[in-house]
């Protein structure tokens, strides 16, 4: 278990948190001098000094809680208390009171807490790793041991374990001299032994009910730790929306999971088909169990087998891996090994492996420093008892920080060392009785499933090992390789392991080849994402509790260090005729008005209350809302220049190489070059017209894609993301290549990170905030890595095309080479910020627009059967060049836009000057935001303004370039979008292809009208559910 908290989530959070904070103090006031006066006459540990009602929680921020715990125990010792909320824990950090745990005193602590927030999703406990101590869980138990995962039964899964090793190799094979993301790859095939070993063959519904899942836990995860710490707050479930959330997400996954069990059913012969689900039910259905076996409760157990067996794999082999890059000696040490054992056979097998004894010593030795679950699973005390001289009181948690007691320095000598010659000729190891080395637990909630986990390391490693040296790419040394460590119920890396395989030769100068023990592959196989169920399962303390600690912490601070500030600044206020808006609370201001929905929808329900300009103070920052086409006329067209700049976003600065991105550069001289730059080269009509190419090789490998799951579900939303990411890096920077593929992880990654709110923005005079916030951290690492790629990937174009292929990169290089004007130096950073511009801004937004426009149509199906028949009838094959006759497809788009422009508000802008709007004045220095999102609905200008009516547009004057302001989805004036020419054929021209050649359904029984419509909060306005789809080939269908 890992306690999960990120300092992104503050700002939404942080108002919200005040309203409980002082609601609990009223409730809980009298229950907690009890609950006090109770505690202070047990003989608990010792601990950290407590805040009333959180407790303990502000002594985990600073670290991951796993170090924090461990320099917790180095002051107050091996065994302490803690109180979180109302819940009163233990935390153990030494392999004695480890052993008393698990030895002494196994049965009082064999018991799990009953999270209420996992009720649903682990079936009413009735799973393994949560279902309460007692015969049900013995018996449970008993099957997860004796039948699923037993010596035998482990053995019988050899042939899809070589399949799907064999299969890693290949894949590694054929990108020998590039980079390789080594994380992705481990995932994926650990994740396809789990689930073929789970499942057997691949079905149609199993990729739809991970995703499912993984976009469901990712929205509610945050909610799952306040309400955990405070049990006895039952509103704490509702406001949190966890309940509700979970409830929806297990009622489709069931369903999905029950046709899983269904056509499994319809299948098992007399004696099952050998899978883990086939035996369950051969077990239903003969009664061998003590109690009768129900399908929710095969499924329960098919769910802790999936999860458990993934994620905790994929990310053993990833720190194996890194531990010898870092140490080029264990790794030449352990190639050898391997080489010496197998060299004769000329292939690697399971048969050979108990030969490898370093490197099953390399195996214990990186478990060792990095445990899959840095801090186990919790137990929960079941009779009162003696642990070490105190007192632990019926129902305490219990957490065993295996982390630091794998880095115990009276067990380990030179503990921080990795050093896996301390485990020849030892005979510990993890299998639960030597408690300095628990990494799979001990005692009787120890992890069953170390016998089906040790093959699927070994042999990976050993096959990788065996075949292929490594290298570290972009320059990175051993010296400098990034071991940092991330937040999650599993310990993962931070950053993902990218590396560099080349090709292995003997000594006598035969290749050694990978393609040797590649058997027949009959397919891409199950779950591509199942791990993400690893995190509903294993509790997790999310953000909400630290959040709580860090948010009193940053207040008083705030309090104390703004107070004058504030002051003048509301008296200034007070003086200015600003326009209206909601009451604000000290410090934090109107953020507490956005909470209980998204950002954009909040910001519309301010608006018809106090107008459609108003003013919101968030932290500092004084915050101007534009919610009417007639206001956002002036700011964007009367008042243009006095709104052309750019907040200067502190988070921002580093990955946009020091605001000279034409996304975020101040307005003046170098922005309006850049412009110029972007509108009349890098993305005029002719340049456009000149990536056709890549645009019809995309969308037909999209099309053959889809073509190949006729009938079966497919994620259309991932399907079109990879193919807009795909025409935007072929455009910008030539031909695919492993460091291409790199880079586009990583601004996904900045991506991502940027788009959630970050406190020391609206708190910019408190640069001790930059320094506290991971973000910052986190953004610098990012962007410093995919830094390295890009000079790598220049390199490589400079020497392959002499700056002529027609790509953007390209073009920019001449510019670099010319040096343009003295007054304008344009620099390889300048080139750099440009590349990262077009990938970001030229992927996403085309790609949710696509998935919006999908949306809508299978929403309305007599929209979508118009769109096929004017297809159908203009093409006979679908070409780009006659894009411009489908008018009902064009209007299907603006109407998308409409209801659903890529971002729900427009990028901020900020006030240059002081000057009038609508009889109110804007200070200069006021940022200033466009709610396009309710322009876009306003019933003034939209008639039936919620309904989906394409017709709308037909024989209507309006479009999205910026002239008509009630329909501004690319934004206006000087700060518009110039990348719509770009946007428009990567949109038109898939939509027309996958509505020619295919017919659509939806699956799991959803019908149109009750098709999740939900949106998400992001840069962009994405859908929050992946869309999942059902292709139906149509008569002129060209791959029959």
């Amino acid at each position: 278990m890992e306690f999960h908290f990120s300092s992104f989530s503050i700002i939404l959070q942080s108002p919200i948190i005040i309203i409980i904070l002082i609601s609990l103090i009223l409730k809980l006031g009298r229950k907690r001098f009890k609950t006090n006066g109770r505690a202070s006459s047990n003989n608990l540990p010792p601990g950290p000094w407590k805040l009333p009602i959180l407790g303990s929680i502000h002594h985990l921020i600073g670290d991951l809680p796993h170090r924090r715990l461990t320099k917790l125990s180095k002051k107050h010792g091996p065994i302490i208390h803690m109180q979180l909320g109302e819940t009163p824990a233990i935390v153990i950090s030494s392999p004695e009171i480890a052993k008393e745990l698990f030895k002494t005193h196994d049965t009082a602590f064999a018991q799990r807490p009953q999270f209420p927030a996992i009720e649903a999703l682990t079936y009413g406990w009735t799973d393994l790793a949560f279902s309460p101590y007692g015969n049900f869980w013995k018996q449970v138990r008993k099957i997860c041991t004796v039948e699923l995962l037993s010596a035998k039964r482990v053995r019988s899964f050899k042939f899809i374990r070589m399949e799907e090793v064999s299969s890693l190799v290949r894949s590694v094979s054929m990108n020998v001299g590039s980079s390789i993301n080594l994380t992705e790859m481990f995932l994926n095939m650990s994740y396809s032994i789990i689930a073929r070993a789970t499942f057997g063959k691949k079905t149609k519904d199993q990729d739809a009910y991970v995703s499912i899942i993984k976009e469901t836990l990712t929205s509610s995860s945050l909610a799952f730790g306040v309400s955990n710490l405070f049990p006895s707050q039952k509103w704490l479930h509702v406001i949190s929306g966890v309940e509700r959330k979970v409830k929806e997400m297990h009622r489709t996954c069931d369903r999905v999971l029950d046709d899983i069990i269904d056509e499994a059913t319809s299948k098992i012969d007399g004696d099952g088909d050998g899978t883990l689900l086939g035996i369950l039910l051969k077990l239903k259905e003969n009664g061998a169990c003590e109690f009768q076996l129900t399908n929710d409760n095969i499924k329960a157990i098919l769910q802790d087998m999936l999860i458990a067996g993934g994620e905790t794999t994929s990310l053993t082999v990833e720190w194996i891996f890194s531990e010898m890059l870092k140490n080029p000696r264990v790794l030449k040490k352990a190639q050898a090994e391997v080489r010496k054992v197998f060299g004769n056979k000329d292939f690697v097998d399971e048969m050979g492996l108990e030969e490898l004894k370093f490197l099953k010593a390399v195996i214990k030795e990186s478990m060792r420093l990095h445990p899959p679950t840095p801090v186990l699973l919790p137990k929960e005390c079941l009779k009162c008892c003696e642990i070490n001289g105190y007192t632990i009181p019926v129902g305490t948690q219990v957490f065993v920080n295996v982390w630091a007691i794998g880095r115990d320095p009276k067990y380990w000598s030179e503990a921080e060392r990795f050093y896996p010659e301390r485990f020849l000729d030892s005979e510990i190891d993890y299998k639960g009785s030597h408690f300095e080395f628990i990494p799979f637990g001990a005692g009787k909630r120890m992890c069953p499933g170390i016998s089906f986990a040790e093959p699927n390391i070994e042999l990976p490693l050993a096959q990788l090992l065996y075949y292929f040296d490594w290298e570290l790419p972009w320059g990175i040394s051993h010296e400098n390789f990034d071991m940092t460590e991330d937040l999650g119920s599993t310990m993962r890396r931070k950053n993902e392991l990218f590396v560099i395989p080349i090709v292995h030769h003997n000594g006598g100068g035969v290749s050694l080849n990978p393609y040797s023990v590649v058997r027949s592959f009959k397919g891409k196989h199950e779950l591509r994402e199942i791990r993400i169920l690893y995190s509903a399962m294993e509790f997790r303390f999310s953000s909400s509790p630290m959040v709580l600690s860090l948010i009193i912490i940053i207040s008083i601070s705030l309090i104390l260090k703004l107070r004058k500030r504030l002051i003048k600044t509301n008296r200034k206020a007070s003086s200015k005729n600003l326009p209206p808006g909601p009451w604000k609370l000290p410090i934090f201001g109107s953020l507490h008005h956005l909470l209980g929905g998204l950002p954009h929808r909040r910001l519309t329900e301010l608006s018809k209350k106090h107008g459609s300009l108003m003013h919101i103070q968030l932290g500092e920052t004084s915050v101007i809302v534009i919610s009417s086409p007639e206001i956002s006329k002036q700011i964007l067209k009367t008042h243009d220049t006095a709104f052309a700049q750019r907040p200067q976003i502190v988070a921002a600065e580093a990955v946009t190489y020091g605001y000279i991105t034409f996304t975020l550069s101040p307005y003046g001289d170098y922005w309006k070059r850049i412009r110029r730059i972007c509108t009349q080269e890098l993305l005029s009509a002719k340049r456009v017209r000149s990536f056709q190419s890549i645009r019809n090789e995309e969308v037909s490998r999209l099309v053959r894609s889809v073509s190949r799951n006729i009938g079966s579900v497919i994620n259309l939303s991932d399907t079109l993301l990879n193919m807009t990411y795909s025409i935007t890096a072929k455009a910008t920077l030539g031909s695919k290549s492993g460091d291409q593929e790199a880079f586009i992880s990583y601004m996904k990654r900045i991506l991502r990170t940027n788009e959630n709110f970050n406190v020391s923005n609206i708190f910019p005079s408190q640069k001790w905030l930059h320094r506290i916030n991971g973000a910052m951290r986190e953004l610098e690492d990012m962007h410093r890595t995919s830094d390295r790629i890009l000079d790598d990937i220049i390199a490589a174009a400079k020497s392959k095309t002499g700056n002529a292929d027609g790509t953007l990169l390209s073009f920019l290089l001449s510019l670099e080479a010319d040096n343009c004007t003295p007054e304008f130096q344009f620099s390889r950073n300048n080139v750099k910020a440009l590349l990262q511009d077009m990938l970001l801004a030229g992927s996403e937004t085309s790609s949710s627009t696509m998935e919006w426009v999908f949306s809508e149509m299978l929403k309305n199906p007599r929209v979508l059967k118009k769109a096929q028949a004017e297809i159908r009838e203009v093409f006979g094959y679908v070409d780009e060049n006659d894009l411009g006759e489908l008018q009902f497809l064009k209007a299907i788009i603006k109407e998308s836009m409409r209801l659903h422009p890529p971002g729900g508000a427009l990028l901020p802008r900020e006030c240059r000057e002081t000057c009038e709007i609508n009889g109110y004045t804007i200070p200069a220095g006021t940022q200033v935001l466009v709610n396009s999102w309710a322009i876009g609905r306003d019933p003034k200008y939209w008639n039936e303004a919620e309904k989906f009516y394409p017709e709308r547009f037909l024989d209507s004057e309006i479009d999205y370039k910026g002239s008509h302001f009630e329909f501004i989805p690319f934004g206006a004036g000087k700060r518009m979008c110039p990348g719509m020419l770009f946007a428009l054929p990567n949109i038109e021209l898939p939509l027309a292809q996958l509505l020619y050649y295919f017919d659509w359904d939806l699956p799991f029984g959803v019908s149109h009208e009750n098709l999740d419509m939900i949106e998400d909060f992001g840069i962009t306005m994405r859908r929050k559910n992946d869309l999942f789809v059902v292709p139906i080939s149509h008569h002129h269908l060209p791959f029959e």
